[in-house]
């Protein structure tokens, strides 16, 4: 289970990822890496993050890019396309609308008949393909780290007994093998952080249900990551999931040539190469002040130079 490889087959792939652009992002290179080996795709997506990543496909005549419609869902304001339209308590309303678009999805399927359906957050997917009798293969991509994965994406977990649980979708209801070892995993999780993974995330769905599921109907799994630095956290994913693979897929796009703002170009200049710290926060990351001082302070104890980008609350 090494870096992802597919073999020439000429491949139709749909791809269909979270309504966030660090979801749409990845999975633009990873149709960029299909193309390249000669397989034709489709990825959905809404239109804003359409016109921001277009330029990103480098084979146009391979990668089609189709705009979908994001359904309404109250209370979502009107346009509601992406995550960073939405504060962070309306992210289980946009994942309904992800659900929503179930049916378009299915037409969509039907008309294209494609070979492997990519996807991340919609953990319906297979269960769509296997109604449709469509013989494809169905692949969840994750583009977080499989360290976090391991922890965190325990299938044995029950919602605890204190907190109210919604309905569970049939969705949600597939079975693992009896042997599943994840059954005798009890990982310690911090109790905030735990109470997240346990809230609603859709309808009838909570965020840890929604990604578990994901992963276990999937018939394998991918990683933006490497086996180099994750190895032992891939294998011991592919273990909680009844050792299906793990193949990893290391999209790193090639550096484009852009001239720097003078300011930044001259601050730079002062070092020697390699030697300055970059540290980037995503729309998604909600730091109290004290944490993002002490993020700080910690980089500053490096006692190298070091840029930090944030998007203010």
């Amino acid at each position: 289970m090494g870096e992802i490889e597919i073999k020439k087959l000429d491949l139709k792939v749909l791809m269909y990822p979270w309504f966030a652009m660090g979801h749409a992002t990845p999975f633009v290179h990873l149709a960029n890496i299909l193309a390249e080996k000669g397989h034709s795709v489709t990825l959905l997506l809404p239109n804003k993050a359409k016109l921001l990543l277009q330029s990103s496909n480098l084979y146009p005549s391979l990668v089609t890019i189709q705009t979908i419609d994001v359904p309404h869902v109250d209370p979502l304001p009107p346009g509601t396309q992406t995550l960073s339209d939405i504060p962070f308590n309306l992210q289980t309303h946009l994942a309904t609308a992800l659900d929503r678009f179930r049916p378009e999805f299915e037409s969509i399927l039907d008309k294209l008949q494609p070979n492997l359906v990519i996807y991340d957050f919609a953990y319906w997917v297979p269960e769509a393909v296997a109604v449709s009798g469509i013989k494809a293969k169905c692949l969840t991509y994750c583009v977080t780290y499989a360290s976090i994965l391991s922890l965190d994406m325990v299938p044995s977990w029950d919602p605890p007994k204190d907190k109210t649980v919604v309905e569970e979708n049939a969705c949600v209801a597939c079975n693992t093998s009896p042997d599943d070892p994840s059954t005798t995993v009890t990982p310690s999780v911090p109790k905030k952080h735990r109470s997240f993974l346990d809230d609603p995330y859709g309808e009838g769905v909570t965020f840890h249900q929604r990604i578990t599921t994901a992963l276990k109907c999937s018939d394998a799994i991918a990683i933006k990551t490497c086996r180099e630095i994750e190895g032992k956290y891939c294998d011991i994913l592919s273990s909680l999931y009844n050792n299906k693979p793990v193949l990893t897929v290391l999209d790193l796009p090639e550096p484009k040539e852009v001239n720097l703002d003078t300011r930044w170009a001259e601050w730079l200049d002062r070092f020697a190469p390699g030697s300055v710290v970059f540290c980037a926060f995503g729309s998604q990351i909600m730091l109290t002040v004290a944490q993002f001082q002490e993020i700080l302070l910690g980089i500053e104890m490096t006692k190298l130079p070091f840029l930090v980008a944030f998007k203010p609350p």
